[in-house]
Formats: structure tokens, sequence, C-alpha cells
């Protein structure tokens, strides 16, 4: 469970966004991972030892999930959090004009 992270807040992962509704190479406008914006996932997707460059997975501001080639130039991530299996979301949508609240149960 949650409770042997030692850090309980990373970058979100490629499993995370396909488990939300991104698709590789598939447009998803319609699920709460899409920003309207390019950013990086955690996740590795290959490594070119002649330029040194990793690559890894990101998200277009379609909400597709895609392999991205370097990651060199600037974008954005997106931060998780893990709660404990007792944290209850009492109010809110998830949005900025409404965020969740939570509370122990």
């Amino acid at each position: 469970g949650n409770g042997d992270l030692t850090y309980p807040v990373a970058l979100i992962t490629a499993d995370e966004v396909a488990l939300a509704g991104g698709h590789h190479g598939l447009k998803n406008e319609d699920y709460y991972l899409r920003t309207n914006n390019y950013y990086f996932t955690m996740t590795p997707s290959s490594f070119n030892a002649a330029d040194a460059i990793a690559n890894v997975y990101g998200v277009s501001p379609t909400g597709e999930l895609y392999h991205w080639n370097g990651v060199a130039n600037s974008s954005g991530v997106r931060a998780v959090i893990n709660l404990r299996s007792d944290v209850l979301i009492s109010k809110g949508d998830g949005t900025i004009q409404n965020p969740f609240e939570l509370e122990l149960a």
C-alpha cells in the first residue's frame, strides 16, 4: 500500500495516463489529464546513445499519449500525490474553481 512510500509525491507515469483515458496515437479531449498543453511523463520510452538523448512518453494538448523525442526542450510536467486509503474526497470536483477537499475516514 501507500504506507511503504518514502516520498509520496512524484511525476505522473504513462501507465497512469493510460488508465485515466490517454491512448497512444489517439486524441482524447474528454478526460481530466488533458490540459491543452504538452507535458512530460516520467516514463522512459527509449535512449539514443549516439546523441545521448533520453526519450520519454508525453501528453499532447489533445490528450494523446505519445513517444517524445528528447527531453531537452522546455515543457510541463504533472505531479501526482499518493494518499492513504483512509483519505476521502468530501467536496469538490477537482477543478480550479471547485478543488477537492479531503478528510480522513
